[in-house]
């Protein structure tokens, strides 16, 4: 997630001198408007969504009641708006929106929804599609507009949002084999450790618009320079499809454009093989990211590590050359001379 805000940072600020306490901080980073409605107010709660604190809003119904944040954001394309409300009293409804703050511009967009629920934060997304890059800032706005009363509002985020390519039902999850405790590859002083990608969570989960099964397993292929005691090849398939997608990332490899790494490696029931390239840059590239070059291709999922280094996997999707063919497993194989290419989950697209 490139842009991630909780309402649970406070500095003090602006004073409304019928509030005490934390109720007299504003937020850090944010700008408040409430002179729409001359008897709104905007202030922190001590009762969060999955923090200690939330925005809460109060309006009158005489007019819009908002908070906002200025984003630049790093790239053109889809995005998605997140935001947790819950309603305090009476019938307020909440709205989303953006606005490019640029001279000219003309984005200004907009959602609005109705009363929230009084007994939980319930999440509403708002998706928009930002065709060209603001040349100012790019306003992200929380508020309430219509009705009179008072919400609260937490956990909010926009985040690239890429829409599934590939639904689930035409989706096989393949499971990888399990590392049995030893995760460490290693040459030399060099050491990864596959366990490190745990951040990223188990179960289905989403990543560059395809699904994928996170267990325990892993598929990893070494140069020769490595110990590797991971395994470089499912357990058996069973089944056709059009194309395998991966959720991959390279380690000590070569940076070049184009480099070959390694290759996925199909066989079939009958006896026949395919190999399929994994190139830098095009299919995966390294998992630091904040070692790697200006972005040849987009990380499909980020985490941080607990020593605060950044790091991400890339999805490719590989055409099966043989649909009609049987496939019985999937290898990996690494150049002799690379490094390490791993492979987190394996997706089948019928």
């Amino acid at each position: 997630m490139w842009y991630y805000a909780a309402v649970t940072e406070a500095s003090v600020g602006h004073t409304f001198t019928e509030l005490t306490g934390i109720e007299r901080c504003t937020f850090a980073g944010w700008i408040t408007r409430v002179n729409f409605d001359p008897g709104a107010k905007i202030s922190i709660q001590p009762e969060g969504g999955s923090g200690r604190y939330a925005a809460e809003l109060r309006t009158t119904g005489k007019g819009r009641v908002y908070l906002f944040e200025y984003i630049k954001p790093p790239a053109t394309g889809a995005y998605r708006v997140t935001a947790h409300f819950k309603n305090l009293s009476g019938n307020a409804k909440p709205y989303i929106s953006v606005f490019d703050t640029s001279p000219g511009a003309k984005l200004l967009l907009r959602k609005d929804y109705p009363t929230p629920p009084a007994d939980r934060f319930e999440k509403l997304t708002f998706d928009f599609t930002l065709d060209k890059l603001p040349a100012d800032n790019l306003a992200v706005i929380f508020g309430v507009d219509g009705g009179s009363g008072a919400v609260l509002l937490d956990d909010v985020g926009m985040v690239r949002h890429v829409p599934q390519k590939l639904d689930d039902e035409n989706a096989v999850f393949v499971p990888l084999p399990e590392p049995d405790g030893k995760t460490v590859l290693s040459a030399g002083t060099d050491i990864i450790d596959l366990d490190t990608a745990r951040a990223l969570g188990r179960g289905r989960k989403v990543f560059g618009g395809y699904p994928f099964e996170l267990g325990g397993g892993w598929l990893a292929a070494a140069g020769t320079r490595w110990s590797n005691p991971a395994a470089a090849e499912t357990p058996a398939v069973r089944g056709r499809c059009r194309s395998i997608v991966l959720l991959l990332a390279a380690m000590y490899n070569d940076p070049a454009q184009d480099a070959k790494l390694g290759a996925l490696l199909l066989r079939y029931a009958d006896g026949s093989e395919a190999e399929l390239p994994l190139r830098s840059n095009v299919e995966l590239r390294d998992w630091y990211l904040a070692g790697a070059p200006a972005d040849p291709i987009p990380a499909a999922a980020e985490f941080i590590a607990p020593d605060l280094k950044e790091f991400g996997f890339y999805t490719a999707e590989l055409a099966n050359p043989h649909p009609e063919r049987e496939l019985v497993s999937i290898g990996l194989a690494a150049e002799p001379q690379g490094g390490i290419i791993a492979v987190r989950a394996v997706t089948l697209a019928r």
